[in-house]
């Protein structure tokens, strides 16, 4: 049996807290509402419906925070073929990708299943959660990562416009 050092536990047990606490804040503190939302088919089938919500309706991104972008999957999907389409998403909005950047997606993106939902939670632009169905994956400071991620779907580079304007409610 391997064990885990009790340190790695540590850590992450008082991340979990910190998020736990600062997530149940901002719900309470800082009432989202839902500024847009759409979906992605393929094949006429439904991949996902992605939700926006933010503070209130008139959203800037990137520079209004906090926002909640969450994704609900209508299909099972393995976290390769998300992390794949991650990059690709990247790649065609031309950004380059660091190796932190690589290592945050591929350890925190899961396999979903259907009806999982993953959110992005951005408390500030240099301040954001991933979760699965309400459960922590992780978190990061990292301003340009959490912009990278999510302007796949809210960026004006965006290679699925029509989405991002019904995200934005602008459809």
């Amino acid at each position: 049996m391997i064990k885990e050092p009790t340190y790695l536990i540590s850590r992450h047990f008082v991340s979990l807290l910190v998020v736990f606490f600062a997530s149940h804040a901002l719900a309470k503190d800082m009432p989202l509402v839902t500024v847009g939302q759409g979906d992605i088919k393929f094949l006429f089938k439904t991949i996902y419906v992605a939700e926006l919500m933010a503070e209130d309706s008139n959203f800037e991104f990137p520079i209004q925070t906090p926002f909640v972008l969450k994704i609900c999957y209508k299909i099972n999907l393995k976290a390769k073929k998300i992390v794949n389409e991650t990059y690709k998403q990247w790649r065609e909005q031309g950004i380059t990708v660091s190796s932190n950047w690589q290592v945050w997606v591929e350890e925190l993106i899961p396999d979903v299943k259907k009806n999982d939902c993953l959110a992005l939670t951005v408390e500030q632009t240099d301040k954001a959660h991933l979760s699965l169905n309400d459960s922590l994956l992780g978190s990061t400071t990292e301003q340009a990562l959490i912009e990278a991620f999510a302007g796949i779907w809210l960026s004006p580079k965006s290679t699925r416009p029509e989405l991002r304007a019904a995200l934005l409610g602008e459809k």
